[in-house]
Order: structure tokens, then sequence, then C-alpha cells
């Protein structure tokens, strides 16, 4: 039998140590529960998409297609604030993670901006509240621009967004060819963290 990476044995020893049961081990009872709880809390983000003619009955609907929808954009940049579960916020910033040039120059500056002033995921303890951050990170690695690769370069350097960095860097294969971009690449794959990941960027490879 294939050995637990020592990495995820560590974290599964300090959640076991914290008394914090993983997701995938709930009862079926409590994924149930929280299952619906999720869909009451989307209930106004899928009324106001219905309302600009786009029917869903998740955000993760949009997640998960390859239907453009552009019609839902402004709601979604709207709601991205809203007072929701942060499953349902990760689920917006996924949906507005599309190369549309309104959601480029008006959910940037939003996603940011939330990005930001969200707490890493590694310091949150319950598991059901965790992925706004690094759905938000997916949201910004889509919307970059070259112009704006000075302020994704900052986010990376920065620790105190511990692992959502893990989806900026993953966008910047886009800029393999920009200088800037793999000038940064090579610096980072001297990092002992995130070394591996910039190699393969810089390579091409997923």
């Amino acid at each position: 039998m294939a050995q637990i990476p020592k990495k995820i044995q560590k974290f599964l020893e300090e959640l076991a140590r914290d008394n914090i049961v993983p997701m995938a081990k709930w009862p079926e009872e409590k994924q149930k529960a929280y299952e619906e709880k999720l869909t009451r809390d989307e209930e106004p983000l899928v009324k106001a998409l219905e309302k600009v003619g786009v029917s869903v009955s998740s955000v993760w609907d949009l997640v998960n297609t390859s239907v453009p929808y552009p019609a839902a954009l402004p709601v979604l940049i709207e709601h991205l604030s809203g007072n929701y579960h942060p499953k349902t916020l990760a689920g917006i910033a996924r949906a507005l993670a599309v190369r549309d040039p309104f959601a480029i120059e008006h959910a940037w500056p939003v996603a940011l901006d939330l990005f930001l002033r969200t707490k890493a995921d590694e310091l949150v303890q319950e598991p059901e509240m965790r992925g706004f951050k690094e759905g938000l990170a997916v949201a910004l690695s889509a919307l970059c621009t070259e112009e704006r690769l000075p302020q994704v370069f900052d986010l990376i350097r920065d620790p105190r967004h511990g692992g959502g960095r893990a989806p900026l860097i993953h966008g910047l294969r886009r800029f393999r060819k920009n200088e800037e971009a793999k000038k940064f690449l090579e610096i980072l794959s001297n990092d002992p963290y995130w070394g591996d990941l910039a190699r393969k960027i810089l390579k091409g490879r997923r």
C-alpha cells in the first residue's frame, strides 16, 4: 500500500489534534444538512441571476460550464461582496475567472480588494469555511493583464496569503513570454516551497 505523503500525514495529525473532522469524513446526515444550508444561502444570488435571464440552480453551474454568460457578470461582481457563506463566495469568485472584457475591467478591483482582506485558508479552523481566498486567486489569475503583473508579483511574494497564492502562480503560465514574468518565475524557482511549481510553469508543464 502506498504511503501517505509526509505533508498530508502531518496535516491530518494536526486536524486530529485539534479535533477537526475533514468534510469527506462527515456523517451522511451532516453532509446533507450542510448542502441544504448552502442551497438556501445561494437563493438571493440565484434569483438575481434569474432576473437577468441566467437560469441556474447554483453558481457552481456557471463555474462548470463552457458557455459564456456575459449577462451574469455584473450580478456576480455585485454579489461577490455579499453576505454569503465562504463556499458560495468561492463559487462566485471562480465564476468570475473569465477572460471577458467587462470582467477584466470591473471584477479585478473588487476581487483584489477582497483577496487582500480575506484570511488565508490555512488560518481558518473550520474546513467548511475555507475556499474563498483560493477562489479569489483563481479569479485574479484569469483577470490579470500584463499591466497588472507587478501587483500579482507582490501578492505572490507576500507570505500572509498562504497557499492561496498557488492559482496566481499557475496563472503566470499565460505570460511565460513576458520578460518580467519570466524573470519572476526564474527567481521563484529557487524558492524552497514554490520552486517546483515555478520550474514546471517555465517549462510549460501543467
